[in-house]
Parts: C-alpha cells; sequence; structure tokens
C-alpha cells in the first residue's frame, strides 16, 4: 500500500464524518497541510460584524487562516464547515497515523491465517510487526 493510496477506511470517526461534510479529498488535503495541528473554524457572525445582515459571506471577508483553507479545498467547502463548525476547533491527525490505521485494517481485511509472509513483503514490515498488528484486531 502506498501512502498516497489511503482510502476513506483508514479516517478516524470524526474524519469520516468531516469527510461526508466536505468531500475525501477535501479532507485529505486539510490533513496532509494541517498534519496534527487543530484548526479553527470562526464563528459565522465574528468572521466580520458587516454580514449580521445578509445570508451569505463573500470569500474576501473570510479570515486570513480560512482563506489558507480556502485555498486548499474551495470556498464553498470553507462555508459548510463554518456553518457546521462555527466556533469550534477540529483536529486534523497526523497524515502517518491515517495512513497507518488504513494499512493495519488492509493487513487485517487480507489475513487468510497463513499469509503473513506475504502480507510482510507487500507491506514491507517485518514478520512481528504483521502478527501485533493482527493481535490488535
Amino acid at each position: 500500500m502506498k501512502k498516497e493510496s489511503v482510502k476513506q477506511e483508514g479516517l478516524t470517526d470524526e474524519m469520516k464524518g468531516l469527510s461526508d461534510l466536505i468531500g475525501f479529498e477535501a479532507v485529505m488535503q486539510l490533513i496532509k497541510f494541517y498534519s496534527g495541528e487543530r484548526i479553527y473554524i470562526p464563528n459565522y457572525q465574528s468572521i466580520n460584524r458587516h454580514v449580521r445582515n445578509r445570508e451569505c459571506l463573500k470569500q474576501e471577508e473570510l479570515t486570513d487562516d480560512m482563506k489558507k483553507v480556502s485555498d486548499l479545498i474551495g470556498f464553498e467547502a470553507v462555508m459548510l464547515l463554518i456553518k457546521t463548525y462555527s466556533g469550534e476547533r477540529i483536529y486534523l491527525p497526523k497524515y502517518q497515523s491515517v495512513y497507518r490505521l488504513a494499512r493495519n485494517r488492509e493487513i487485517i481485511k487480507n489475513f487468510d491465517g497463513r499469509n503473513i509472509r506475504q502480507l510482510s513483503r507487500k507491506f514491507q514490515l517485518t514478520h512481528t510487526h504483521i502478527r501485533n498488528i493482527l493481535k490488535m484486531k
């Protein structure tokens, strides 16, 4: 399994919920860029006090941090984040941990009781490491 081939099954439940909201690719972009960090999703009203009488927010009214997020995942996805997580901090796990979780789940899924050697070669891990992963089932 290559690091680029992480699938949605490798995400934590919280990240799966985020993926359902803004899409898997957008979540992976955030995880790659903000790996291991918390990002603050500003309160919709606090972004710009002048928007209180309007339904929609313009991209140029976003905070600098949200503009960076918008560049990564798009303005519409940022608006979904703001409407859903307004005033909250979202933890984005390290990319390596997402990859490891996906890899371990794939190892467990492909284990047939006799193929530790093949799994060891495929995932470039020792037999002991494969066994330890299988014990975590």
